[in-house]
């Protein structure tokens, strides 16, 4: 499947839960977690993607996905 197909199936995935983490992503998808990281950074760079970290949280690595209208 090409990157541009599982960019699209992990916005969708984030548009319905921005709470997923990565790894339940990649379970998902039945992707490895190393493509899901390399899929979700790229669309970060793109503008595609926000993360917002949780500041309640007491585990600063909980993030939430915010999709973005660019």
């Amino acid at each position: 499947m090409k990157n541009i197909e599982l960019e699209y199936k992990i916005l969708k995935k984030l548009e319905d839960n921005p709470k997923l983490t990565q790894r339940q992503i990649a379970e998902d998808l039945n992707l490895s977690l190393g493509k899901t990281n390399y899929l979700i950074r790229a669309m970060t760079d793109k503008g595609f993607v926000k993360l917002k970290n949780f500041k309640s949280s007491r585990n600063k690595m909980n993030y939430m996905y915010l999709l973005t209208l660019t």
